[in-house]
């Protein structure tokens, strides 16, 4: 059997089908980078909205960049640590107060709507942030003569002042010792006595404290602490003051005389009844529960916070 050999004959259109073909896969190549593209922005912004203290962040940094308010940030001096604070705005004072092993981020999520009605004055408590730690073990009073110091570097007589979680416990203090200073107070997710705290909670920083405190802490801490080695003291000084105290009693708070308003969360391991008696004990205060929040309520619910705050303040 004798195979043929087939003659290769030249088509002029081979060329313009060969582009052709290759054009076809080159634009499927565009279209499905394309659509990956297009999924990671729908997948980031869906994360970003979905986890609050991204959303929070997002906002701020955008607010930072479009906005004429006036942004300071300064120090005041307190025995041998210097306390670093961040003013935006003009209008009504309101002091800022974080929780413990955090700083004044804490606050990022309310800040842009807070700072187009008062002069907010975010500080970071001792030993947070910015802040020195100092030689002298750290105590409820000792950070609320820090917030004294930033008043008065400030040049600021009486102001309103909100603290969240530890913050609203040194708002306790500043409210008790200097209550001259103090005009109306907001304490959020915050307990006057460690009986308020759940026991679980409390346990977890028992054995290995470090271990229980979030990573994004550490991390925010060594980048932004003046001595980040101290870190270690910091843990050890906190959980000591959560597990021990503050130590006030219904005599006490029934000596604030500033005008209050507290704030927990249903799902807070601050216990709701030890909200209840703190609202209770102080005279006239009153009491918002926010519905599905746990203890991080200025992270996960800013805009319910900076309506009650508002509303509170300018009524």
């Amino acid at each position: 059997m004798r195979l043929q050999r087939t003659a290769f004959t030249w088509n002029s259109r081979f060329p313009v089908r060969i582009a052709f073909f290759l054009n076809k896969q080159s634009n499927l190549r565009r279209r499905i980078m394309l659509i990956g593209i297009a999924l990671l922005l729908v997948f980031s912004c869906t994360f970003v909205y979905a986890v609050p203290v991204m959303r929070s962040a997002v906002h701020f940094a955008f607010w930072r960049l479009l906005t004429d308010t006036t942004v300071s940030s300064q120090y005041a001096q307190n025995g041998d640590v210097q306390i670093h604070y961040t003013s935006y705005g003009v209008g009504p004072a309101l002091f800022l107060l974080h929780g413990g092993l955090s700083s004044g981020l804490d606050w990022i999520g309310e800040i842009p709507a807070l700072a187009d009605k008062f002069k907010l004055v975010v500080v970071d408590s001792r030993g947070h942030g910015k802040s020195d730690l100092g030689t002298e073990p750290l105590t409820y009073r000792l950070m609320a003569s820090d917030v004294v110091s930033v008043m008065n570097r400030a040049g600021i007589d009486r102001a309103h002042v909100a603290g969240w979680s530890d913050g609203g416990n040194i708002g306790l203090l500043l409210a008790l010792d200097f209550p001259t200073r103090v005009d109306r107070l907001v304490v959020i997710s915050a307990n006057y006595h460690p009986d308020g705290i759940a026991d679980d909670i409390l346990n977890q920083f028992d054995d290995s404290p470090d271990a229980a405190i979030s990573s994004l802490s550490r991390w925010l801490y060594k980048i932004r602490s003046p001595a980040p080695n101290r870190w270690p003291d910091l843990v050890q000084y906190v959980t000591s003051l959560w597990a021990s105290y503050p130590q006030l009693i219904k005599t006490d708070l029934n000596a604030v005389t500033a005008r209050t308003l507290v704030i927990v969360g249903s799902e807070d391991y601050v216990e709701l009844s030890h909200s209840e008696q703190m609202a209770g004990f102080i005279p006239d205060a009153s009491l918002v529960v926010v519905s599905g929040i746990g203890h991080s309520v200025t992270r996960d619910a800013p805009e319910r916070v900076c309506s009650e705050l508002i509303g509170f303040l300018q009524r």
